[in-house]
């Protein structure tokens, strides 16, 4: 068993609750998120040195977590976004990017749900990772 890494070499996973554009379907959401905007957004997340990224297609509901939102109102979201993270900051400042700015922003209000909280991203949780199986071997325990 190999050791795992010490609390502070550890990436950060950040988990986004995504709702699409209501006037797309849930399957033509998930083809554009996957096959056009992942086309996009991959040159800016490896330019902001993000060291992984999924996106998990799943459905339900979730209490959005942004500034103003109804903290109990349920509101349904279509997919989940999973990017890890060494450096937290640079995703946060992404909309002074150019490239994001041009080329990502845009193509997100075509398919998600500009009305919703978050503007389609209905709510981001992000936290240090403490991996116990990587590779398939177990690292954490």
């Amino acid at each position: 068993m190999s050791a795992a890494s010490s609390p502070q070499e550890r990436p950060t996973q950040i988990i986004a609750f995504l709702k699409r554009n209501p006037s797309l379907t849930r399957d033509e959401f998930y083809e554009h998120w996957e096959k056009k905007h992942a086309v996009l957004v991959a040159p800016f997340f490896q330019k902001q040195g993000v060291i992984g990224y999924q996106q998990i297609r799943t459905a339900g509901v979730i209490h959005s977590n942004h500034p103003g939102s109804d903290p109990t109102q349920l509101i349904e979201f279509d997919g989940v976004a999973l990017s890890l993270v060494h450096d937290l900051k640079l995703m946060e400042a992404r909309g002074s990017d150019p490239y994001y700015r041009d080329v990502v922003k845009p193509d997100e209000e075509r398919f998600l749900d500009k009305e919703a909280p978050g503007e389609g991203v209905v709510a981001v949780f992000a936290g240090g990772q403490a991996p116990i199986i990587e590779g398939g071997k177990v690292v954490g325990v």
